[in-house]
């Protein structure tokens, strides 16, 4: 009877112990920067949006963002924590086209009175949202 008693005492200690563990998991402070605002179709690498990717162990800091869409994307950092289990951290990026469109052409065209020109025949417009973009003339010239 003695015996069996002190088996119980000892698994209420047990177990008593494991639930009471104070044992805190350290939590790590990950810090982005201040402008999460990417242009389209640019490279941008997920360590270079990190402010202290130097401090933590990341899994995939050499991956490319998705650029290619605008609006808003969730981005997921994978690091180790101080026991090398694998961890998550996810926060929102915004991707925008703030960059205008440019158009090339020949600074002079040079044609004879009442010959017919084609003044987009040489011009050619670009932009980084891979957009395609109609180039048209308003007016008469």
């Amino acid at each position: 009877m003695k015996k069996i008693r002190n088996v119980i005492i000892c698994l209420i200690i047990v177990i008593l112990c494991g639930c009471f563990n104070t044992k805190k998991e350290e939590k790590i402070n990950i810090s982005t920067i201040d402008n999460l605002n990417i242009e389209i179709n640019s490279e941008v690498k997920l360590s270079s949006l990190i402010n202290n990717s130097d401090e933590i162990d990341l899994v995939n800091s050499d991956d490319l963002i998705d650029t290619s869409k605008l609006g808003e994307k969730e981005v997921v950092l994978k690091y180790y924590d101080k026991k090398q289990n694998e961890k998550f951290y996810s926060f929102k990026v915004n991707i925008v086209d703030t960059t205008a469109p440019t158009i090339e052409c020949q600074d002079k065209i040079i044609t004879n009175i009442g010959k017919q020109v084609d003044l987009l025949k040489s011009a050619t417009v670009k932009d980084n949202s891979n957009e395609k973009i109609n180039l048209t003339i308003e007016g008469e010239y």
